[in-house]
């Protein structure tokens, strides 16, 4: 007689390696986990944050190791590594879209879960988090039901060629700013 089985993921890990530039400086790296320390106890419900020093840095850590999602940053090597791991209800969610090989849906859950959670515990006003918000911006911009530019309001708008020539120059300009990154 042949049992039933069932396959399930345990864990998945997601992580983000951001290159170190020239301005960054272990104090203002610290500076940054602990101010994200701080921004986690006072807008999130976590109670489990740990602020750890170890030999080749600090590391915070966000919940415990065997909650549904486990965050952790550190310096590593020329940069800093954020990682998530996903288990229990948190695999569960998005396992069948893998089984599924419906792979576009399983990778867009896990991506958007990770920056959503990276969003909410990380402060934002520091350069380590700066791949957050171009990820929101470029998320805001393909999934907005309102464009940026109204183009209904520019055909109804009367301009001169001055007015024309400066919202082409604009337009340029902006064009140039998010192609170039």
């Amino acid at each position: 007689m042949m049992g039933r089985y069932t396959l399930s993921l345990g864990r998945i890990d997601l992580y983000f390696y951001r290159t170190n530039s020239s301005n960054d400086t272990i104090q203002l790296f610290d500076a940054f986990l602990v101010d994200s320390r701080t921004q986690i106890q006072n807008h999130t419900t976590t109670r489990h944050i740990r602020l750890q020093d170890f030999p080749d840095g600090k590391v915070l850590k966000v919940n415990r190791r065997n909650n549904s999602l486990h965050y952790r940053i550190y310096q590593k090597d020329q940069g800093v590594r954020f990682e998530l791991e996903f288990k229990h209800r948190q695999t569960k969610l998005v396992q069948n879209y893998l089984f599924n090989n419906q792979l576009d849906i399983f990778e867009d859950k896990l991506v958007l879960q990770f920056f959503k959670y990276s969003g909410q515990v990380l402060r934002l006003d520091y350069q380590y988090t700066d791949w957050v918000i171009d990820f929101r911006r470029r998320y805001r911009m393909v999934n907005s039901s309102n464009p940026v530019l109204l183009t209904s309001y520019l055909k109804n708008r009367r301009m001169s060629e001055e007015e024309e020539e400066k919202l082409f120059h604009l337009l340029q300009f902006l064009s140039f700013k998010i192609s170039s990154k």
